[in-house]
C-alpha cells in the first residue's frame, strides 16, 4: 500500500476538468478519494508514540537498576516521533 495526497489529486482534477462538462465524473473521483480510509494518521501515530514515552519516563524513577534501560526506550520512542514527523513533511 502508498501513501497518497488526495487533496493534491481532487484540486488536479478539478483544475483540468474546468471548461469541460466533466463534472459529473470529476465529483465521482473526489468522492470516491475522499471516501477511501487514511493510511497513516501522523497525529494518532504521535500520540501513542509519546504515551508510550511517558510510560517509560514514568517507570525511570521506579526502575532501580533498570533505569538506563527506560531512559534509553524513552529516548529511542522520541526519536522515533522525530523521525515520523519528518517524514510526513517530506
Amino acid at each position: 500500500m502508498r501513501l497518497i495526497d488526495a487533496d493534491k489529486i481532487t484540486a488536479k482534477v478539478i483544475v483540468r476538468n474546468m471548461g469541460v462538462d466533466y463534472g459529473f465524473v470529476a465529483c465521482a473521483i473526489i468522492d470516491m478519494l475522499k471516501n477511501q480510509p487514511t493510511a497513516y494518521n501522523l497525529n494518532m501515530v504521535v500520540e501513542q508514540l509519546e504515551e508510550l514515552a511517558d510510560k517509560s519516563n514514568d517507570k525511570i524513577l521506579e526502575a532501580g537498576e533498570l533505569q538506563q534501560y527506560y531512559d534509553g526506550y524513552e529516548d529511542g520512542v522520541r526519536a522515533a516521533i522525530e523521525i515520523a514527523k519528518d517524514g510526513y513533511s517530506k
